[in-house]
């Protein structure tokens, strides 16, 4: 449904949401620790492209590829 680039950083929290990462909340020593689903879409970027040059801290340039998902209709 559309095509566009843009800066990897530039990502918002639906985005992430969208490619897969959810928010999580945890408790320790009675803080609560929440991590974004952007924070955690950063460390998986960076597992998968960091090696390669293409790091969260550079902020490449990135394809964003929307698309609507179409679901197969039930015969009768």
């Amino acid at each position: 449904t559309g095509v566009r680039v843009e800066r990897l950083q530039e990502i918002t929290e639906e985005g992430a949401i969208n490619e897969g990462l959810l928010p999580c909340g945890s408790f320790a020593l009675g803080h609560e620790l929440d991590k974004f689903a952007v924070e955690r879409f950063a460390v998986l970027w960076d597992g998968i492209y960091s090696g390669r040059g293409y790091g969260w801290e550079q902020n490449p340039w990135v394809w964003v590829i929307e698309f609507e998902k179409v679901g197969k209709e039930k015969a009768p």
